[in-house]
């Protein structure tokens, strides 16, 4: 009887041992894939230097946006237009550029024309992304 209740015992012991060690498996994957994803949107979304030009809260009506910009300003012409969330609106971007100066170089010229814009980088891991149409 006791090698009975012994063998229960260490089956028992065995069973929530398997299950803990189940567990950290568990969270240790869970982990590991948080950093990777962590890390994919850090490789994928660098830090970048832009122009904004422009907020709005749909994403949609940036690209009116920034297509009436541009018959307004021609420098902005050859520019791709971008969107990143800024709280509860949405930045309209300008770029990215090469360095921060370039970026104030075109932010200097659109403000001597009468724009409101200014330069800004982007930390690493925003996620920025190109708008739709041109």
């Amino acid at each position: 009887m006791q090698a009975a209740r012994r063998a229960e015992r260490v089956a028992v012991a065995d069973k929530a041992k398997k299950a803990a060690l189940a567990k950290a498996k568990a969270e240790a994957d869970a982990k590991a894939k948080k950093e990777a994803e962590e890390k994919k949107k850090l490789t994928d979304n660098p830090s970048r230097n832009w122009l904004q030009v422009g907020t709005g809260a749909s994403k949609s009506g940036l690209a009116f946006t920034l297509k009436a910009l541009r018959k307004k300003y021609d420098s902005l012409a050859p520019q791709d237009g971008w969107s990143a969330s800024w709280g509860r609106t949405n930045r309209l971007l300008v770029g990215p550029f090469a360095s921060f100066t370039r970026a104030k170089t075109l932010e200097e010229k659109l403000k001597a024309a009468g724009a409101d814009v200014f330069a800004w980088k982007s930390d690493a891991g925003e996620v920025v992304e190109r708008l739709g149409g041109k």
